[in-house]
């Protein structure tokens, strides 16, 4: 992954990945920048922070997480980013 480094800041940065290898990478290219981020291991501690933190910007998630199956994770995510428009989500996957 590469950071243009000459583009503004976002504000939080959302990961939401089970893999700790993967976890570990993304929270690396992130603090490259340096970028603020939280991160969460299941789809339910993820969608707990993107209710309770206003700061968040940016989704980064597993397609595939432990506790939601396929596309759950966007289904549950669209009513939360519908109420704040600005939240750009990037899915990615393994699989």
């Amino acid at each position: 992954m590469v950071l243009d480094r000459n583009v503004a800041a976002v504000g939080t940065v959302l990961l939401i990945e089970d893999d700790p290898l993967v976890l570990a990478y993304f929270r690396d290219v992130l603090d490259s920048r340096p970028m603020p981020h939280l991160s969460a291991g299941t789809a339910a501690e993820g969608l707990a922070l993107l209710e309770s933190d206003a700061t968040i910007d940016v989704v980064i998630t597993d397609l595939v997480l432990p506790d939601t199956a396929g596309t759950g994770i966007l289904t549950t995510l669209r009513p939360l980013i519908a109420r704040r428009p600005w939240i750009q989500a990037i899915v990615v996957t393994g699989q």
